[in-house]
C-alpha cells in the first residue's frame, strides 16, 4: 500500500514540476543507464565481473531534464538488459506512460521494443 501511495506522490510531483517550467505533464523522452555499487553487508548481492564489484545495481531513468521516472534495483550479476526489463511506458504508470522514445547504452538492447531507442557506444 505505502509503495503506491510514494509512487502516486512521485507521479504527481513530477508532473506539476514539469508543468512549472513549461513542459507537458508527461514526458515523452528518457534515458537509462546503471550503476554497480559495492554492498558487502546486503543480504542479495552479486558479482559484476565487468567492474570486479560484490553489492548491487542500481538501473536508474530520468526524463530529459533529469528528473526520476523509475528505479529498479537487483543484484550486481544481472545484465543491464535483464535488469531495465521494468523500463517501458506501462511501467513508468503516469509519470512516463507517454514515453516514444529514450536514449540507452547499447547493453539495454534487449529491450528496445518497448520504445523507440537511440543507442550509444558499440
Amino acid at each position: 500500500m505505502r509503495r503506491f501511495l510514494f509512487q502516486t506522490i512521485h507521479d504527481v510531483a513530477l508532473m506539476l514540476d514539469r508543468e512549472r517550467v513549461g513542459r507537458e505533464a508527461s514526458p515523452t523522452g528518457g534515458v537509462i543507464d546503471s550503476q554497480s555499487v559495492k554492498a558487502p553487508e546486503a543480504k542479495t548481492r552479486g558479482y559484476d565481473a565487468g567492474k570486479k564489484i560484490v553489492g548491487r545495481k542500481r538501473h536508474i531513468a530520468v526524463d530529459t531534464d533529469g528528473r526520476l521516472l523509475m528505479v529498479n534495483l537487483t543484484t550486481a550479476d544481472i545484465s543491464d538488459g535483464a535488469g531495465g526489463e521494468t523500463y517501458s511506458a506501462a511501467s513508468c504508470r503516469g509519470a512516463g506512460g507517454g514515453l516514444t522514445r529514450s536514449a540507452a547504452n547499447c547493453a539495454y538492447r534487449a529491450f528496445a521494443s518497448a520504445t523507440d531507442f537511440s543507442f550509444t557506444g558499440p
